[in-house]
């Protein structure tokens, strides 16, 4: 027999098999009632493997549940689990889907309102926003519904252009948790110029704060 698992003894939950051999595990019942528990194992050997739960969110979005259909597909945004139904206490009539990679959700400039003390001195410029505040706080905002976010961690992709004599450009990759406690961060690249910019990220309760000041980023 393979050695003892880490999680919790239960009957009634789903299993998916990935590609490339790792098995998800979803729910179940437990001594205590239904599970709200994620495990993937990984193999390593003819009857051995790994156990873990490797992402920044192991709790599911979903209530507890048992006795729940899950299926692996293949769609254009790559690997996913669709889950479906299930019982938490009652026979549940809802579905979600777990994307294994990353996958970029495109929001649009235009989908944005103003925000700040000079609202008035941000414009939309093609593809770029031109944010030019001189007394006080010029940005935009936008809203995501939370239906678009599916996946436990969301990847924002930021270029940061300072107008100064050089037009020296900064990017920066920021992760965060796309759901309560705390942010995975992920910040690159440098900017030179006198300026000052914030970007704020808030997803749920989880809000990360990311600044560039004299082509220096930090976090807060």
């Amino acid at each position: 027999p393979m050695s003892r698992p880490p999680w919790r003894a239960r009957s009634r939950h789903a299993v998916v098999g990935l590609s490339g051999g790792p098995l998800l595990l979803l729910g179940g019942l437990g001594d205590e009632g239904p599970l709200r528990e994620v495990w993937q194992w990984t193999p390593e050997g003819d009857l051995s493997g790994r156990w873990e739960q490797p992402w920044a969110r192991p709790v599911p979005p979903w209530t507890g549940r048992y006795g729940t259909a899950a299926i692996r597909q293949v769609k254009e945004n790559g690997e996913q689990v669709t889950v479906l139904g299930g019982n938490d206490g009652q026979n549940r009539r809802d579905v979600w889907r777990w994307l294994r990679d990353p996958s970029p959700i495109d929001l649009s400039l235009a989908a944005s309102d103003a925000t700040g003390t000079q609202p008035q001195d941000c414009s939309l410029d093609g593809s770029g926003l031109m944010c030019s505040a001189t007394e006080g706080v010029s940005g935009r905002r936008w809203y995501v519904p939370f239906d678009r976010w599916p996946a436990f961690e969301v990847i924002v992709d930021l270029q940061l252009s300072l107008a100064d004599d050089a037009a020296e450009m900064a990017e920066g990759e920021l992760a965060e948790e796309a759901a309560a406690g705390g942010a995975v961060v992920n910040t690159t690249g440098a900017a030179r110029g006198s300026a000052t910019a914030i970007i704020a990220v808030q997803l749920d309760t989880c809000r990360q704060v990311f600044q560039v000041v004299d082509g220096s980023w930090s976090t807060y």
